[in-house]
């Protein structure tokens, strides 16, 4: 009759709102579920950064050779950052004061036995990088982060020798210390490229970068101040000694 199908329609439409409300309750708990995930696989990466940071900074506390705490803290940024290649520079002036930088580390992406001893003489500080028409240039020259997503077609880019890897993607990132510009950041072919926010997550191990340069340029300014002061105090032992013979020799003669 009319009322028992009535009484079925209601039955199966209560079946139903219980099945959606079931399903929507499901799709939110999945949705909370791989929140949670995310939000933990986020810290796991963190903490592992910040131990990763805190080793580096420990090698040169024990006064490791600079170059190897660099190529620590290179190693990292690209292990975090999934990049292919980068350098981590010093920023210098010469003395017109045009800026240049000076690689502290840098990865060998040599191709041939030239490109090789260019990379040789980039570590040992035999040839910088100086062309401000390029991308790390653009660093250089503003002081702020440069991205470029499309680097082959970049107008700002300022083109690669022949033979040299594919520069599909890149990162340049400023290094300060108290408001001093002091060197550059560069990441190169992160898959699916670089953004803002991702550059603020890896912001701790550009403030490891930034103070262990800091604390190299420290140690080499306390070096060469203590030979400068070593060299002052031999000149003045040196005419000290010199005025005494000087003395001696005039008294001698008045003796006489």
């Amino acid at each position: 009759d009319e009322v028992g199908q009535l009484a079925k329609k209601f039955v199966s439409m209560t079946a139903s709102i219980a099945t959606l409300t079931n399903e929507r309750h499901e799709g939110q708990l999945q949705y909370e579920i791989s929140q949670r995930k995310e939000v933990i696989e986020s810290l796991n990466i963190n903490l592992a950064l910040i131990k990763a940071v805190n080793e580096v900074q420990s090698q040169f506390i024990v006064k490791k050779p600079s170059l190897h705490v660099f190529e620590s803290l290179l190693s990292i940024l690209l292990e975090f950052t999934g990049s292919e290649y980068g350098f981590i520079d010093e920023l210098l002036y010469d003395q017109q004061k045009n800026p240049f930088l000076s690689a502290r580390a840098i990865t060998d992406i040599s191709w041939n036995e030239s490109s090789k001893q260019q990379y040789d003489k980039l570590i040992s500080g035999e040839l910088n990088f100086s062309n401000l028409k390029s991308l790390f240039g653009e660093v250089m020259k503003s002081g702020e982060r440069v991205i470029a997503n499309d680097a082959s077609t970049d107008s700002r880019r300022g083109g690669c020798p022949e033979g040299h890897p594919n520069l599909n993607t890149f990162l340049g990132l400023p290094l300060y210390v108290n408001d001093e510009f002091i060197g550059v950041i560069g990441l190169a072919n992160r898959p699916g490229g670089y953004t803002d926010e991702f550059a603020d997550f890896i912001e701790p191990i550009v403030k490891a970068c930034s103070n262990v340069l800091a604390s190299e340029r420290m140690e080499v300014l306390r070096q060469t101040g203590e030979r400068e002061l070593n060299h002052v105090y031999k000149a003045l032992l040196r005419s000290s000694l010199g005025l005494e013979i000087r003395v001696s020799a005039v008294s001698y003669t008045h003796l006489r």
